[in-house]
């Protein structure tokens, strides 16, 4: 019997990879194999996909001041199915407490315990994360985000992509570790979740198909989504990831054309500007050498290691728009703050969740 942690890291499919153990659920819903509802918090659009709930109060459920209800029915997932499976990312960013009280409570109830983890190019894992970080509301351009975490990609969690897989490594050397490679299945052509369906669970009669719970959006998007944080913080102060939510909500509502209308207005008057990105570096061949030595994490593999190597060694190109060329064009200035002003009544208004678009709500179940 199994605990089966799949803990991200973020960015490398993590949200896919949950859609589809919800499509799935008729195999997942126990006893032989469990992806639980506890812990999959509720939204104002459903419950998520992933264990949230879990994974960023994890002190409710396995904690020594846990809740009484909440622990209960985590210790019965655990005694009545043969193999559970809890997927979060935040679970990479727990602390040595939590990970060794799940172990503790694991080996309780008779399961061992294992982590899957999928490793992603640290360049484009880099560039994917900023997006991602301009989406929940934080103002850093590309470039000072860059050169906060390449300065020295050791001390950057970011920049290192098997930085948690070691933290959990050390704090628990007994587990079983999972470990995909992110770049070389998606070169392959082989969907994620089904190889860890497959190589994880020996399960290979799956569908995967579709989701889109964190869809990704294009450059423009994401330039625009800076531009409107920075333009409305004038007259609502901090917005976080308001931004983002208005957006969602005027695309629900008013404008279903939005990203579409953004793109164009880029497109047609703005200069897009790239930063090429080394992928051969000494920073890169010494997380090959870990990765693929046996001895180091070599052992926990389940995607094979080709002749060429686990990532792609031609520079990766990353786009993105400079402020000052956005600001400085009338046409697309002017359009932005149009469109800005078309998001005003919806960064608080009743079309967002008091506690932002994807607050969660109390767990019912």
């Amino acid at each position: 019997m199994t605990l089966y942690l799949h803990i991200g890291p973020p960015k490398t499919g993590t949200t896919y990879i949950q859609e589809m153990f919800v499509a799935n659920l008729e195999v997942f819903r126990g006893p032989e194999f469990c992806y639980p509802v506890l812990g999959r918090d509720m939204t104002v659009h459903g419950r998520y996909p992933g264990h949230h709930g879990f994974s960023l109060a994890a002190e409710k459920y396995i904690g020594d001041e846990a809740d009484p209800d909440l622990h209960s029915k985590w210790i019965n997932i655990l005694r009545n199915n043969k193999n559970v499976i809890l997927s979060a990312e935040g679970m990479s960013g727990w602390s040595s407490l939590y990970i060794r009280k799940m172990q503790s409570i694991a080996n309780d109830c008779n399961h061992g315990l294992v982590v899957v983890y999928f490793v992603r190019e640290p360049n484009d894992l880099l560039y994917s994360q900023w997006k991602e970080e301009v989406k929940l509301g934080f103002g850093e351009e590309l470039s000072e985000f860059l050169i906060k975490h390449l300065i020295d990609p050791k001390y950057s969690w970011r920049y290192n992509p098997i930085g948690d897989l070691l933290k959990f490594k050390f704090e628990s050397p007994d587990f079983d570790y999972h470990i995909y490679l992110y770049d070389v299945l998606v070169r392959q052509g082989e969907d994620i979740f089904l190889a860890m369906a497959r190589n994880s669970f020996g399960i290979s009669d799956l569908s995967a198909s579709g989701g889109g719970a964190n869809e990704s959006h294009t450059i423009e998007v994401i330039d625009s989504m800076l531009r409107f944080k920075e333009h409305l913080g004038e007259e609502h102060g901090a917005l976080g990831g308001q931004v983002r939510e208005a957006m969602y909500a005027l695309q629900l509502k008013e404008m279903p054309d939005i990203y579409e209308i953004i793109e164009r207005i880029y497109k047609e008057n703005m200069p897009k500007r790239n930063i090429l990105l080394s992928r051969d570096t000494y920073h890169h061949e010494m997380l090959e050498q870990e990765i693929a030595s046996y001895d180091r994490l070599g052992k926990y593999l389940r995607t094979q290691v080709p002749e060429n190597g686990i990532f792609p060694r031609d520079p990766l190109t990353l786009h993105y728009y400079d402020r000052r060329d956005v600001w400085a064009n009338a046409t697309v200035s002017n359009q932005l703050r149009r469109l800005a002003d078309r998001l005003k009544p919806y960064l608080q208004s009743a079309a967002v969740a008091p506690e932002g678009w994807l607050a969660p709500l109390k767990e019912s179940s």
